[in-house]
């Protein structure tokens, strides 16, 4: 199972690539913590800062895990209700695309 630490320093390194999405971006990783993917920073920053964000994704770190290892679908995972999100749906889709 990967640990918030191995998640964290996985979305420190892919952080550049979100750069112009002028987003806050928050993954609630329910129980295991948080990671802020803050792209309206310059340069983009990544905590485990449980901050008010412009989107929120609720899911589990293993589900985190699964879907960005290409294990679970992130479009299944939403409608099996094990990914919910809260706020500017935009950012969703535009995630989406940033993990692609």
């Amino acid at each position: 199972m990967t640990t918030l630490a191995e998640m964290t320093d996985f979305f420190t390194e892919i952080a550049p690539m979100a750069a112009g999405l002028n987003a806050r971006l928050k993954f609630d990783l329910e129980g295991d913590g948080v990671i802020l993917l803050n792209a309206a920073a310059d340069p983009v920053s990544v905590s485990n800062e449980d901050a008010e964000a412009d989107t929120t994704f609720y899911l589990t770190l293993q589900d985190l895990s699964d879907m960005l290892s290409r294990k679970l679908d992130g479009s299944l995972a939403f409608s099996m209700g094990r990914l919910r999100a809260e706020g500017d749906m935009i950012n969703a889709v535009l995630v989406t695309q940033l993990f692609g």
